[in-house]
């Protein structure tokens, strides 16, 4: 007891010791201050996001119904614009192809200006899908045309689009995504050409500006104001909230860059927009800092929100981060490695020493445990024989007690050739026998309950024992309990169930010829199940 004792104190000490170990050495600290606030909102706005979700199916629906049922080709066309144009940051593949429709069915009377906007909101689907070879081509067709105001804005609006997705999805591709980038300035400088001065777009591209151009006091001045006006169900609202996020981090103030990034992912599941970048950007920057809990959650939920909208260009951008989140798993394991090595070694060696002590005080516990199970079972064996022995001695008893009263009778009447009659027909000896070998039945089923089924499985099938309703055995099945029970000769078992040597040899070869196996068939008996020698498991 005293040696369990000094263990126990030694694996206490040893955890507490390899635990302080792991907690002091394990993964990257990082003394910059988190928004922990700003963070559980996020988290619980991303376990509310089947609600918007929902919402925005809601939306869908309802415009799905109103294509369906409508009657007029023209209003039906409009309303599949506007069906394709909810879906486009929802499912991009499904924006397609309702697009794609809207094109194919184009109603007869319909102006340029407004087949034009159906080809706008097309090449948009196609280019939040990934398929920039189409939407390139598609754009640059549509360049040349004379247009209306509304209709260039609407043209720049969609090649911004365009040309910034692409540059996204060519990242790495210094040559490509340079190019790209400068047709996308080309497109907003066209935009804020056109747009009128009270536009949100040409605000919050003028926002923009003021970040990429360093101008960040005045940005964060102008997209702190107008992110107040703009609700978080907006996705306008996360746009900007992105900006004064990058406007933050390009003068070091990181807790303000994680808060507005999560207030700009928030706002991209609230929007249910499938393209944002704010989650995955806040989810690389907290495994820099060693937050990888929360970190997995959030680029889980980029990632599936990007595959379940069939946005490639995020999907490719996302895989990027693959190696830094193994990079950073791979340091943190390497810095707890020889901790736990020590933790598992000592634990290893104490549980040895325990075990061995536990193995000596158990092992006289199972002795003992095991000879009274023996004994048991033994004495139940025992108590059964006995009852049956006894009953059949009672049994012999009353036969014997019963035919010495009927030939003293018998006698006494002067009826002895009446006797001899009884005698010689067998009669009494069929009466008592009767008893006789239902308790005989009952003792032998008691030793084997499943003996016919067991018989049964070494003959024929269609040969096959079938007792008769209240038969316990038949008598070629009692002869061959008693083989089963190691008597074997055809003498002593006709001896035991009083029956001519010639009726046992008789019931034993009609039961060989009903065998599968009819050679090894009294063997195969004698083998079924295990032996009972109840006399050898009684104890010493």
């Amino acid at each position: 007891m005293r040696i369990l004792r000094y263990a126990a104190f030694l694996l206490i000490f040893i955890n507490l010791a390899t635990l302080f170990s792991c907690s002091s050495s394990g993964g990257q600290s990082n003394h910059r201050q988190l928004p922990l606030e700003n963070l559980k909102t996020l988290d619980k706005t991303l376990e509310d996001a089947p609600l918007y979700v929902q919402k925005k199916q809601d939306i869908i629906d309802s415009l799905r119904r109103v294509a369906e049922s409508e009657n007029d080709p023209e209003k039906k066309w409009h309303t599949l614009l506007a069906l394709s144009s909810q879906y486009r940051l929802a499912n991009a593949d499904s924006a397609v192809l309702i697009a794609k429709h809207a094109l194919e069915t184009i109603p007869e009377g319909l102006s340029e200006e407004e087949i034009l906007k159906g080809k706008l909101i097309y090449i948009q689907a196609l280019a939040t899908s990934g398929l920039f070879y189409a939407t390139l081509s598609r754009l640059d067709s549509l360049k040349n045309k004379d247009l209306s105001l509304e209709s260039k804005i609407e043209l720049w609006k969609t090649a911004r689009i365009a040309y910034s997705y692409a540059a996204s999805y060519t990242q790495g591709l210094d040559q490509y995504t340079m190019s790209l980038i400068a047709k996308q300035d080309i497109a907003k400088d066209s935009l804020l050409k056109y747009l009128p001065p009270e536009n949100t777009l040409r605000r919050f591209l003028y926002c923009s500006d003021l970040v990429n151009s360093s101008n960040w006091d005045r940005a964060k001045q102008e997209l702190t104001k107008f992110l107040k006006e703009v609700p978080p169900s907006d996705n306008l609202h996360g746009m900007v909230a992105y900006q004064l996020a990058q406007a933050y981090k390009n003068q070091g103030d990181f807790t303000n860059y994680v808060t507005y990034l999560a207030d700009a992912a928030g706002s991209d599941i609230q929007a249910n927009v499938k393209e944002g970048l704010a989650m995955q950007e806040l989810a690389k920057w907290l495994y820099q800092q060693g937050d990888h809990d929360r970190a997995n959650r959030y680029i889980s939920a980029a990632l599936s929100d990007a595959t379940s909208g069939n946005v490639r260009m995020r999907t490719a951008a996302i895989s990027n981060i693959a190696p830094l989140i193994e990079s950073s798993n791979r340091r943190e394991l390497k810095a707890s490695h020889t901790s736990m090595t020590i933790y598992a070694v000592t634990s290893t060696i104490l549980f040895i020493i325990t075990a061995i002590l536990a193995y000596i005080f158990l092992r006289n516990s199972r002795k003992i445990r095991a000879n009274e199970k023996k004994l048991s079972s033994s004495t139940k064996k025992l108590e059964a024989y006995v009852g049956n022995f006894i009953a059949l001695c009672s049994n012999y008893s009353s036969r014997l007690d019963n035919l010495t009263r009927l030939v003293s009778r018998k006698i006494s009447a002067g009826q002895t050739e009446d006797l001899m009659k009884m005698i010689n027909s067998g009669k009494i000896n069929e009466k008592d026998s009767e008893g006789f070998y239902s308790l005989v039945d009952k003792a032998l089923l008691d030793l084997y309950p499943d003996f016919v089924e067991s018989i049964n499985q070494l003959l024929e099938p269609d040969k096959r024992i079938e007792l008769k309703p209240g038969e316990l055995l038949t008598p070629e099945l009692r002869i061959y309990v008693f083989i089963r029970l190691g008597i074997d000769q055809s003498v002593k078992i006709a001896q035991i169930l009083h029956y001519s040597v010639n009726t046992v040899y008789s019931y034993r070869n009609r039961m060989r010829n009903r065998a599968i196996d009819r050679e090894n068939f009294d063997e195969q008996v004698a083998n079924l199940g295990n032996k009972v020698n109840w006399i050898d498991n009684l104890p010493q």
